[in-house]
């Protein structure tokens, strides 16, 4: 009965809990998942080069209440520099 009653209030408490915790962290909550981004032109691949000497498709961690293709965009412009516009989501 207990563990019940307890299950609920927390059922009902982690959506506000959550929202107080993005508002103090200004929206930046900590990543909720990744996008890599394919850039494909005349069949060659854009490919970053890490500090390390790998390659790795342009990509990064999805913002709170972003959507993966706004992801996309955003991280291939931030480390490329190139604007463009998301084509096709693959999940």
């Amino acid at each position: 009965m207990l563990k019940r009653i307890l299950y609920r209030v927390l059922r009902k408490s982690v959506g506000f809990s959550f929202n107080i915790l993005n508002v103090c962290l200004v929206g930046n909550l900590p990543p909720q998942g990744c996008i890599s981004v394919i850039v494909e032109d005349q069949g060659r691949y854009l490919l970053l080069k890490r500090p390390k000497g790998t390659l790795v498709f342009p990509g990064g961690f999805m913002r709170w209440r972003e959507h993966p293709s706004q992801t996309a965009v955003r991280e291939c412009k931030a480390e490329t520099c190139l604007g463009g516009e998301s084509h096709d989501v693959v999940a």
